[in-house]
């Protein structure tokens, strides 16, 4: 865990003076990390509610593989479909594993009752990784708050 605060921490010291948002693969907890301080941004930075969405697996972000499977992230390897016989568009809109990790409220454990949830989702390829469950806590998350879930 004190890897993953110490990470997060540089990153967010290096987009003090970054125009464009610098976004670390793996570590969602820099959203909420970002914006627990009181943070100027540059003129013009995409910034909002759209810029700041933690783990895209699965929501924000589709991997195919070369003989056609279709995984939420390069680092969860459960096949949601094959592009070689359904379409992406339907494995994106019908797949099981994209409808669960689209509903944050399908999170468990302290990702599950994190009031960051929104902003951050855990890290789902740690958690697959750790546990066999992309729904799982992030076992390395330093940032979960329970105050408002």
């Amino acid at each position: 865990m004190e890897q993953n605060r110490e990470l997060v921490a540089t990153v967010a010291k290096c987009q003090r003076d970054s125009f464009t948002v610098i976004e670390p693969v793996a570590a969602p907890q820099y959203w909420p990390h970002l914006l627990g301080r009181d943070l100027e941004f540059p003129e013009g930075k995409a910034t909002g509610p759209r810029a700041f969405h933690g783990c895209a697996a699965g929501w924000g972000l589709v991997y195919i593989k070369p003989n056609g499977d279709v995984w939420p992230c390069p680092f969860v390897p459960i096949i949601g479909g094959n592009v070689r016989k359904t379409r992406l568009r339907d494995i994106w809109a019908h797949g099981e594993i994209f409808q669960a990790l689209r509903d944050r409220d399908n999170l468990k454990g302290k990702c599950g009752r994190c009031a960051n949830r929104g902003q951050c989702g855990g890290c789902r390829a740690k958690a697959f990784a750790r546990t066999g469950d992309p729904l799982a806590e992030d076992p390395v998350c330093y940032i979960a708050r329970s105050d408002t879930v």
